[in-house]
C-alpha cells in the first residue's frame, strides 16, 4: 500500500491517495479483476473516490470502503479529514479473489494536520497574489488553495516537503532575454487536487514590463544551461519557433512570384526528451510572444493528479511549447479529467505573409516504481493518452495559407519494468500544407580523431552532421523547385555555443563495430555532455581507432508516431518491442511518418528488434530528401500512407490498402491484393541546376504476388525543371550517375528512353536512347510544352519512373492489377518518355490475369495558351524467368503474342505532321532454355509521321585504337557511328551490349565470331573511349573495324515501329 502523502491538511478539501497493489511471492502485481477494501483506524477520516463503493466482504462503515480497480493491477481510495488527528492515521487492505480473503501485509500512515503546514510565512497560501522563493522552501511541506502563486527560481531545485495543491494558479516568472525562470521543485510528494498550474507564453522570449510594452531581441531559443540566446533560435517570425519539434517555415510565400525563395529556418530543437527542463522558443520579434515555460517536479513518493487540474506549459502564436516533467515515485491519476499540454502557438499572419507554427514541446512520466505505479488516465500501458497529455505542434493559421502546421513534441514515459524507456511522437493530425515542421531527435555523427582505448571517458571527435542540419520538405502536391541540398552542420566541432546540447543521448563509437548492431553493449555509451571537438560519455567498452565513424542511436522500449506526426532523425533508433500500446506485443502501428537525413553518404535506419510494423492509419505522403531503413520481422500496410526510404523484413512485407512508398525493399516475401506501391518523387533546384531521381528496387528470397491494386511509379522518371514563377527551364535526362541535362530533349520535342521522341534529330545527344533491353534501369526523360502564353502555364512532365523486381521464388499476376512506369499519371503529361519495368523471377504464374505493364511514352499536344510539344518514346519492359519455357504460366507465354497489348512501352501519339508520334519501347522476355530471347517493338498501329520517332537500338561502329590479346577486359575503341561518344555523357550508356570487337571474323555465325559483352564505357576524349568488356576469346589488332551486335531467339517488329541500327542483328535460325 502506498500514501500519496505521510502529511495532508485537515482542511477537508485536501486528500491523500491510496494506492494498493496486491502482489504475488516473486513482487509481481496480481493484476486485474480483484475485490480490494481499504480500512481506516479513524473514523474520522472520510474514504472515497470516484467509482468507490461500499464494503461487502469487511463490516460496512465509514472505515471501510471498497477500492477503484485502475486497470493497471493497482486498487485505489482517496482518504482525508476535516479534524485535526494528532495521531495518524493507520490504513490497512484486503484482497479476494477465488481463493479467499487476504489481509495484506502493509500499511500506510498519515498524518492529517493542518498545524504541518504553516511552518512559516508562505508556506500556507490561500488567496492573493504571492511570490514563493528559495526562503519559503528549506524542506517545509506546501498547501496552495487558491490566489496566484508565482514560482521565482531560475536554478534546479527549491526543495519542499509534502506539497498540496487544491486551488488558485500557480506559475513562475515571466523569463526575459537575459534570465530563464522555471518552476522546478523536490518534494517528498506532489499532490495536484484543484487548480492549475500555468506557465503558457512564459518561456524564452522578450524582456517585458508590467505596462506591457517589451524590449530586446525577440528571437530566443536555448543555450548551455539554458542560458537566453539567439544563437540557435530562427530567424525570423516567417518561421514557427522549436523546442521538441521543429517550427514551420515559409519557404515560398507566393509561387506566382518571382522573388519567392525565402532563406532561413525555425532554430532547432533542443533539450532531452527523457529530461526535459528547460522552455520553448520565439521567434516573434514584434509582438513580444514567449514560449511555453517549465514545470519539473522531482517527488520521492507519488505524483497525484486529481479532479480537474491541469498544467500547461504551452504558448501561442509563433512560439514552441515548453516542458513538463514529472518524476515520482509513482504517478497516479485515477478520477483526474484534466490535462498536461506543452503545444506550440498556431500559425499566424495572412496569405501574403503567413507566419510559421510553433512546434510542441517535452513532456516526461517517470515513475521509480513498476508499471502498475501509473493508475488512471496515465496508467500504463497507455490508452488514448494523448487525449489529455499532449504537446501537439502548433496548427496552420488558415486552410488557404501555404505554411503547415508545427512539429510534435515528445512525450516519453517510464517505469522500473522499462529498461530504456517509450517514447510517443503525437500530432493533432493537422492539415498538411508545405514547410510543416517535424520532429528532429537531437541527434549528431561525425568522424573520431584519434584513438581511444577502452575505458576513457572523452572521445576526440570532428562533427559531420547534427540535428541542426537544415532540410527542405514540402507536401507531394506542391511544386517541387527550389529544394536546396542538404546542409551538413559541422560548427558543434567549432563552437562552443552547442556545448551540453546532446547531454542524455546514446552513441555508437564505431557504426560498424559488433557487426553493425545499433544496440551492443560493446559499442553503445552514453553521452554527459558535449564541448568543442569532444564528447563526454560513460566508460567506453572497447578501444575506438581514429577516424571510426560514429553516431547517435536513440534506444526505446516502444515507439509511436501517431497523428500525422513526422519523426526524424540523423541517427539510428532501436525499438525493443512495437508500440506503448501494445507493451510488448509484436506489432509496430505507425501513424505518421518516420524521416532519416543521409550522412557523408551513410544511411540510417531504424530497427524493431522484434516483430512485425503494421502501417493503419498513416495519412502522410511527403517524401524526405533524406534516407533510412525500416527493419522488421513483417511489415503490413493496410491503409493510409507510409514513406520509408528502404524496408528490410525477414519474413513478409504485405500491401493489402493505401499507398506504401519505398526506394528499396528487401523482404522473403511480397504480397499486395490492393492499394499503391511507388517510389519516391523526383527532385530539382535551380541554381545550381541539379536534380535526384529514385528507383523501386525490390529483392526476394522467395516469391512476388501482385492480385490486386498497382505497383504505380508513372510519372516518376526524370523531372522538368522550373523557375520560380512555374516556366519550364531544364529537362532532365539519361546519366550514368544521376540526371543529366545535355542528354535531356529541348522543350517541345518528344523524349527519349526506349524509342526516339518525336521531332529526334539523328545522331543527337539530346533526346537518345538509352538502357538495356535486357535488363531495364533508368527512367524516361522529361518533356515540356514551349509557346504558353504566360510562360508558366506551360505543362512539365516529368518521364517514367522504374521499378526492378529480383526474386528468387515465382511471380504472380492475378486479377486487374497494373505495374505502371509509363509517363502519364493524370492526363495532363506530354512529350515525356516511358520508363522501366524490370521483373527477373523463378518463374511467371499469370493465370486469370487482365492487367497490363505499360512504359508508354506521354502524347504530343499543340495549344496556343498552354503551348505545343511532340510526343515522347516509349519505355523498357523486360521479364526474366531463371526457370524453363513451363515457367511462364497463363496470361504471358513464351514466345508471347507480339500483337497482346497487356504488355505496352509504345510510343506517345502524335497530332500532325509538326507535333509528330514517340517511337515505340521494347518489351523483351526470356527463360533458361533460351539463349537470346524475344524482342518485342510494337508501336501500337498509331500514326506516324515523317519526323516522328522511332527505335534506333543502342548501337556503336567504329574502329579499334590499340591492339588487344585474348583475355584482355579492356578494348581502346573510337567510335564512329552517331551519336558520336565525344563527352561524359555517354559513360556506361552501352552496359549490357553483345560487340563484334573485329568484324573481319565472319564464320557466318555470328555467336561464333569472337562475341563479347560490354560491361562499361568510359569517355577518354573525341576520339577515343575505353570499353570494359568479357574476356577477348581472341586477339584484336589495331585498326580492326567493330560492331555492336543484338542476337534474338525471336524478334517481332509490330505495329507501326521503325527501327535502326549502327551494328548488326542476328536471330536465330
Amino acid at each position: 500500500m502506498l500514501a500519496s502523502a505521510t502529511n495532508a491538511p485537515s482542511d477537508g478539501l485536501a486528500y491523500v491517495t491510496l494506492t494498493v497493489t496486491p502482489r504475488d511471492a516473486s513482487g509481481e502485481p496480481l493484476g486485474t479483476g480483484l475485490h480490494v477494501e481499504v480500512l481506516s483506524s479513524d473514523g474520522s477520516v472520510t474514504l472515497g473516490g470516484t467509482g468507490t463503493s461500499a464494503c461487502t466482504v469487511n463490516t460496512p462503515g465509514a472505515t471501510c470502503l471498497t477500492a477503484v480497480d485502475s486497470g493497471a493491477g493497482s486498487y485505489v481510495v482517496t482518504a482525508r479529514s476535516s479534524t485535526a488527528l494528532t495521531v495518524p492515521t493507520t490504513f490497512s487492505a484486503t484482497v479476494t479473489d477465488g481463493s479467499g480473503t487476504t489481509t495484506l501485509p502493509d500499511t500506510a500512515s498519515v498524518a492529517f494536520d493542518s498545524a504541518l503546514f504553516s511552518g512559516s510565512a508562505g508556506t500556507t497560501i490561500t488567496t492573493g497574489t504571492v511570490t514563493v522563493t528559495s526562503s519559503n522552501a528549506g524542506g517545509r511541506n506546501l498547501y496552495i488553495t487558491g490566489g496566484t502563486v508565482t514560482f521565482d527560481a531560475s536554478t534546479v531545485g527549491q526543495t519542499f516537503g509534502d506539497v498540496f495543491i487544491t486551488g488558485g494558479t500557480v506559475t513562475h516568472l515571466q523569463a526575459t532575454n537575459a534570465a530563464m525562470f522555471k518552476l522546478d521543485v523536490l518534494t517528498g510528494s506532489w499532490n495536484l487536487l484543484g487548480g492549475a498550474i500555468n506557465t503558457t507564453n512564459k518561456g524564452y522570449g522578450m524582456t517585458c514590463f508590467a505596462n506591457g510594452s517589451c524590449s530586446g531581441n525577440g528571437l530566443v531559443s536555448f543555450s548551455p544551461n539554458g542560458v537566453p540566446s539567439a544563437s540557435l533560435a530562427g530567424t525570423s517570425k516567417l518561421y514557427g519557433a522549436s523546442h521538441g519539434g521543429m517550427g514551420s517555415g515559409n519557404y515560398r510565400m507566393n509561387i506566382s512570384q518571382a522573388n519567392n525563395n525565402q532563406a532561413g529556418n525555425a532554430g532547432t530543437t533542443y533539450g532531452d526528451y527523457r529530461d526535459p527542463k528547460f522552455p520553448g522558443a520565439t521567434n516573434d520579434t514584434y509582438s513580444g510572444t514567449h514560449g511555453g515555460g517549465v514545470v519539473r517536479i522531482t517527488s520521492t513518493g507519488p505524483c497525484v493528479l486529481g479532479g480537474s487540474a491541469t498544467v500547461a506549459a504551452s504558448a501561442s502564436f509563433n512560439a514552441a511549447g515548453g516542458s513538463i516533467n514529472l518524476r515520482c515515485g509513482a504517478i497516479v491519476s485515477t478520477g483526474w479529467t484534466g490535462t498536461l499540454i506543452a503545444d506550440g502557438g498556431q500559425g499566424a499572419g495572412n496569405s501574403s505573409i503567413p507566419l510559421g507554427a510553433g512546434g510542441g514541446g517535452r513532456i516526461a512520466l517517470v515513475s521509480t516504481g513498476d508499471a502498475a505505479t501509473m493508475t488512471g488516465a496515465v496508467s500504463y500501458p497507455p490508452v488514448n493518452l494523448t487525449a489529455r497529455v499532449h504537446a501537439f505542434g502548433g496548427a496552420p493559421a488558415n486552410s488557404s495559407y501555404v505554411v503547415g502546421a508545427g512539429g510534435a513534441g515528445t512525450i516519453f514515459l517510464k517505469h522500473s519494468g522499462l529498461t530504456y524507456g517509450d517514447l510517443i511522437i503525437a500530432n493533432n493530425s493537422p492539415a498538411h500544407y508545405q514547410n510543416e515542421g517535424t520532429t528532429r531527435l537531437p541527434a549528431l555523427a561525425g568522424t573520431v580523431t584519434a584513438n581511444v582505448t577502452a575505458g576513457a571517458t572523452a572521445i576526440p571527435v570532428s562533427v559531420a552532421s547534427t540535428m541542426f542540419n537544415a532540410t527542405y520538405y514540402e507536401n507531394a502536391g506542391a511544386p517541387l523547385n527550389f529544394n536546396p541540398a542538404l546542409t551538413q552542420v559541422t560548427t558543434p566541432s567549432s563552437s562552443s555555443i552547442y556545448n551540453g546540447v546532446f547531454a542524455g543521448g546514446w552513441l555508437r563509437p564505431d557504426v560498424t563495430a559488433a557487426g553493425g548492431a545499433l544496440l551492443d553493449p560493446s559499442n553503445l555509451v552514453s553521452v554527459t555532455t558535449n564541448a568543442v571537438g569532444t564528447l563526454t560519455t560513460s566508460a567506453v567498452p572497447s578501444g575506438v581507432a581514429s577516424g571510426a565513424f560514429f553516431r547517435s542511436v536513440d534506444v526505446l522500449d516502444h515507439l509511436d508516431v501517431l497523428g500525422n506526426a513526422i519523426l526524424e532523425t540523423n541517427g539510428d533508433i532501436h525499438v525493443v518491442s512495437g508500440n506503448t500500446t501494445n507493451s510488448g506485443a509484436p506489432t509496430m502501428t505507425v501513424n505518421g511518418l518516420v524521416l532519416f537525413d543521409t550522412t557523408s553518404g551513410r544511411t540510417g535506419r531504424i530497427e524493431y528488434a522484434a516483430g512485425a510494423v503494421n502501417v493503419v492509419q498513416s495519412t502522410q505522403a511527403m517524401p524526405p530528401l533524406g534516407g533510412g531503413t525500416l527493419v522488421a520481422d513483417n511489415v503490413t500496410v493496410s491503409a493510409g500512407s507510409v514513406t520509408v526510404p528502404a524496408i528490410i523484413a525477414s519474413g513478409d512485407v504485405t500491401l493489402s490498402g493505401g499507398t506504401l512508398v519505398t526506394n528499396s525493399l528487401q523482404a522473403a516475401r511480397y504480397e499486395q491484393t490492393a492499394g499503391t506501391l511507388k517510389h519516391y518523387l523526383p527532385v530539382f533546384k535551380t541554381s545550381p541546376a541539379a536534380a535526384q531521381v529514385s528507383s523501386l528496387q525490390m529483392t526476394l528470397a522467395g516469391t512476388f504476388s501482385l492480385t490486386g491494386g498497382a505497383v504505380d511509379v508513372a510519372g516518376l522518371g526524370y523531372p522538368a525543371a522550373m523557375d520560380a514563377q512555374g516556366a519550364p527551364q531544364t529537362l532532365w535526362g539519361f546519366g550514368a550517375t544521376g540526371p543529366s541535362s545535355a542528354t535531356g530533349s529541348s522543350g517541345g520535342y518528344g523524349a527519349g528512353h526506349g524509342g526516339v521522341g518525336g521531332g529526334y534529330a539523328a545522331g543527337a545527344v539530346r533526346g537518345m536512347v538509352y538502357d538495356d533491353y535486357r535488363d531495364p534501369r533508368y527512367p524516361g526523360g522529361a518533356g515540356t510544352t514551349v509557346g504558353a502564353s504566360p510562360s508558366y502555364l506551360g505543362f512539365r512532365s516529368p518521364g517514367g519512373g522504374v521499378f526492378r523486381l529480383n526474386a528468387s521464388g515465382v511471380c504472380t499476376l492475378g486479377g486487374t492489377s497494373l505495374i505502371k512506369a509509363g509517363a502519364v499519371t493524370t492526363g495532363a503529361q506530354y512529350g515525356a518518355a516511358g520508363g522501366s519495368i524490370s521483373l527477373r523471377c523463378g518463374g511467371f504464374d499469370t493465370t486469370g490475369w487482365n492487367g497490363t505493364l505499360t512504359a508508354n511514352g506521354a502524347n504530343a499536344y499543340n495549344s496556343s495558351s498552354v503551348g505545343s510539344t511532340r510526343a515522347g518514346g516509349g519505355g523498357r519492359i523486360a521479364m526474366v524467368s531463371t526457370g524453363d519455357a513451363s515457367s511462364f504460366v497463363g496470361a504471358i507465354g513464351y514466345p508471347y503474342p507480339s500483337t497482346s497489348a497487356q504488355l505496352q512501352a509504345r510510343g506517345g501519339t502524335g497530332i500532325n505532321a509538326t507535333y509528330t508520334d514517340g517511337g515505340a519501347g521494347t518489351v523483351f522476355l526470356k527463360h533458361s532454355g533460351v539463349a537470346y530471347g524475344q524482342l518485342i517493338i510494337n508501336n501500337n498501329n498509331q500514326t506516324h509521321y515523317a519526323t516522328g520517332g522511332y527505335t534506333p537500338f543502342v548501337s556503336i561502329a567504329g574502329t579499334v585504337s590499340s591492339a588487344a590479346n585474348a583475355g584482355d577486359t579492356s578494348l581502346s575503341v573510337n567510335i564512329a557511328s552517331t551519336p558520336l561518344h565525344n563527352s561524359a555523357a555517354f559513360n556506361q550508356l552501352l552496359a549490357g551490349m553483345w560487340l563484334r570487337p573485329d568484324t573481319s571474323v565472319n564464320s557466318g555465325t555470328l555467336p561464333a565470331d569472337n562475341l563479347v559483352t560490354v560491361a562499361g564505357n568510359t569517355f577518354v576524349s573525341t576520339t577515343q573511349s575505353q570499353l570494359t568488356t568479357s574476356p577477348l576469346l581472341a586477339s584484336v589488332p589495331a585498326g580492326a573495324s567493330f560492331k555492336s551486335a543484338d542476337l534474338f531467339d525471336v524478334y517481332n517488329v509490330v505495329g507501326g515501329a521503325i527501327t535502326q541500327t549502327n551494328g548488326d542483328l542476328y536471330v536465330v535460325p
